[in-house]
């Protein structure tokens, strides 16, 4: 899959400005190591979603997209990296960490899209 007509470093610098924002909200200290970017097939995504829908996947310091991704989508997955690279949510039990950080992704994301 090819990636959009924009430069690898237009990605890291909008995630870079993204995580800097989640960090200055949620109180923590910047997340200086930036994500891999993936972009895969809407059927990829469905395979690491184990089936459900979902626009796109975060797991081990990777972001997964498809190719019409729009930057909501994006900066959700940033808030993911984010909390996974500070440890937020780490003690939590399995299904109500997922719950958390969904719910603590959604409302930074409305933040986000407000102040932008």
């Amino acid at each position: 899959m090819r990636l959009p007509d924009v430069g690898i470093g237009h990605f890291m610098d909008k995630i870079a400005e993204m995580l800097l924002f989640v960090s200055l909200y949620l109180g923590d200290y910047p997340v200086n190591d930036l994500p891999a970017l993936r972009f895969v097939s809407i059927e990829d995504i469905r395979k690491l979603c184990d089936g459900h829908h979902c626009s796109a996947y975060y797991s081990r310091q990777v972001i997964y997209l498809t190719e019409d991704y729009n930057n909501e989508i994006l900066f959700h997955e940033v808030v993911h990296h984010h909390q996974e690279m500070t440890g937020r949510w780490g003690t939590v039990p399995s299904r109500e960490r997922w719950e958390a950080r969904e719910n603590e992704a959604h409302v930074v994301q409305k933040i986000w899209n407000n102040y932008k």
